[in-house]
């Protein structure tokens, strides 16, 4: 161990303002968070509880990140999920009421895994967990292996998948009073993941593309990142519309090397995580880099290197360093770090710092040691653009025909702010941070044409700008499938006025393929679907459209593939052996004589 892990705390300040730097002192508000984990002791029951509150008290914290979604399961009562521990033990609602009844009133941020569903070692067999129910929503590597790191994992980039986990979220959001949401694994498992057969269809129908994109091809990659702020700026966006006050917060990967460029970083290049953007667009409240170096370590100066970094790229929201648990040394100097270390171009100070675990204070017998650093309680810092806020927010959801989502939409935005965004895969678009005033929105999507609005943007406030395109007076009847195979199907259908003819189709009801648009106006319309798999189902929508109505599409039917052709082997055929049917033969085994054929 390093001589410099053993200097007492108060030389280790002054040796970390050797330069101009911040300084914490005694008594100013200071975000200082215990991050309790479910796979240890904490609150699976009233008893842990009890010390988890006493403990905090103690140590002076006053926030809780406590992790209610391990893998698609729930520490509270779920209107999604099961059970993760003890049934009808409600573990998030008894820590809310304890916390917050505590003097001084300690914070609950409900800590969520966000994609990992589901152990790899140990799937989960009850028929209602996520991971059985919507199998479709897996993502997968270019080879088609679902299991990443360990874990089964939801693909970012599946629509289905978006909304679901959003509603997983917001259900707490709306159901119980909690202080913030905090995202944890909002990434992709890594850059060979994310190739779900609705993602990468929803990606090539963006790009103009067919075919699978090569891992590291760069409009894949900046794809990959977009679905992963979609969420987050779903989830921002939607929460605070409900509550206010809400912190939003995300941990956020670190890793080896300390960025010089953030984009040569592995969050930005292997998990798609790309953050600073979020704190740049406003999208969440705080930021909490994941920096788990060892004091002694070989990346020891990695720590102080992230550090600085993220005090830079804080913009105008704010961020906490969460060290791991290693020694009392260690945690001193580190805590001190985030607190005062001198970083180049003198960045704002950080709002405070989180530790993880408090399994591992508890274990390592460290809460006189973390009670050393918080001497006495404070409150968190004041976020300024929730308190006295100066800007406000527009959401809004394209969709077709009262609720179907609209995908990839572009609105415009034009007023004391311009600014153009796309819509997700669910329909969503939002603008964060926006100056008070009028403005006026475009939404154009392809298929669908362009719409317009409006809103007055109120400082603190959510606006909420909808558009939905209407259901068309072309009438879609005698939807039918004909010469159905095992590659293929013909999709026929008529309309009451010439129209053109297009399917969208795909392995699941976003439908995310689409067949190229027939432009001939005709009343009877055939479509045929080939490169199909065998024995598969799949969903489809046909449309239509008149140069002078809107455009018809029909509700989502579905068909399954046939079987593929059979292989016939002729064995020591005799003369009375026959076959009906029609077939082509091959040559014969070269092992064999020519009696034999396959």
């Amino acid at each position: 161990m390093r001589s410099r892990c053993i200097i007492p705390a108060l030389l280790i300040v002054m040796g970390l303002c050797g330069r101009a730097c911040v300084a914490y002192n005694a008594g100013d508000p200071e975000f200082r968070a215990l991050f309790v984990d479910a796979w240890h002791a904490g609150y699976l029951n009233d008893s842990q509880i009890n010390q988890l509150i006493s403990d905090a008290q103690y140590v002076n914290a006053n926030a809780i990140i406590m992790e209610v979604r391990r893998r698609g399961d729930a520490f509270y009562s779920s209107s999604y999920e099961p059970w993760a521990y003890t049934v009808g033990f409600d573990s998030l609602a008894k820590v809310i009421q304890k916390a917050h009844a505590a003097s001084p009133r300690i914070e609950v941020h409900a800590w969520f895994v966000v994609w990992p569903i589901a152990s790899g070692s140990n799937p989960p067999a009850d028929p209602n967990h996520p991971y059985n129910k919507y199998p479709q929503y897996l993502t997968k590597d270019e080879s088609g292996n679902t299991l990443c790191s360990g874990d089964y994992w939801f693909d970012p980039g599946h629509p289905g998948a978006e909304q679901y986990t959003y509603n997983v979220i917001m259900d707490v959001v709306n159901r119980y009073d909690i202080d913030g949401i905090n995202l944890d694994y909002i990434r992709f498992g890594g850059s060979h993941f994310g190739y779900n057969d609705v993602s990468v269809a929803r990606f090539n129908a963006a790009n103009g593309r067919t075919g699978q994109p090569y891992y590291t091809d760069s409009a894949w990659c900046n794809w990959r990142r977009a679905q992963v702020a979609n969420f987050v700026r779903k989830v921002y966006a939607n929460a605070i519309a409900v509550k206010p006050n809400i912190k939003i917060t995300a941990d956020l990967i670190c890793g080896h090397p300390a960025p010089g460029v953030f984009s040569s970083c592995q969050a930005y290049g292997s998990y798609f995580q790309n953050w600073p953007a979020w704190m740049q667009e406003g999208i969440l409240d705080m930021g909490m880099p994941m920096a788990y170096f060892e004091c002694d370590g070989s990346y020891a100066s990695d720590y102080y290197g992230w550090l600085c970094f993220t005090r830079s790229n804080m913009y105008n929201r704010q961020a906490a360093m969460i060290p791991g648990v290693y020694s009392a040394s260690c945690l001193v100097e580190q805590i001190n770090a985030a607190r005062n270390y001198s970083c180049s171009g003198s960045p704002p100070a950080l709002a405070g710092a989180g530790v993880y675990s408090y399994n591992g204070i508890v274990s390592s017998g460290l809460l006189s040691t973390l009670r050393s650093l918080w001497t006495s309680p404070v409150s968190p810092p004041a976020m300024t653009w929730k308190t006295a806020p100066t800007k406000g927010h527009i959401k809004g959801n394209v969709t077709y025909g009262g609720g179907a989502w609209v995908d990839g939409a572009t609105i415009t935005l034009t007023g004391p702010a311009n600014r153009t965004t796309t819509a997700d895969g669910t329909g969503f678009y939002a603008f964060i941070d926006l100056p008070p005033g009028s403005y006026s929105l475009t939404c154009d999507a392809t298929n669908y044409g362009s719409q317009s609005g409006g809103c007055s943007v109120t400082a603190g406030q959510m606006s909420t700008v909808d558009f939905d395109y209407p259901a068309s007076s072309v009438n879609i009847t005698n939807i039918a499938v004909t010469n159905e195979t095992s590659s293929g199907a013909t999709i026929v259908w008529t309309t009451d006025a010439p129209a053109t003819s297009k399917v969208l189709y795909g392995t699941d009801r976003t439908c995310s393929l689409s067949t190229v648009e027939d432009t001939a106006l005709v009343t009877s319309h055939s479509v045929t679907l080939t490169g199909l798999s065998p024995l598969t189902p799949y969903y489809y929508r046909v449309y239509s459209k008149n140069p002078a109505a809107p455009v018809a599409i029909s509700p989502v039917y579905a068909l399954v593939t046939g079987p593929a052709q059979p292989v016939i082997i002729v064995d020591n055929a005799d003369a009375g052996a026959s076959f009906s049917g029609t077939w082509s033969t091959s040559s014969s085994s070269s092992a064999w004589n020519s009696t034999y054929r396959v």
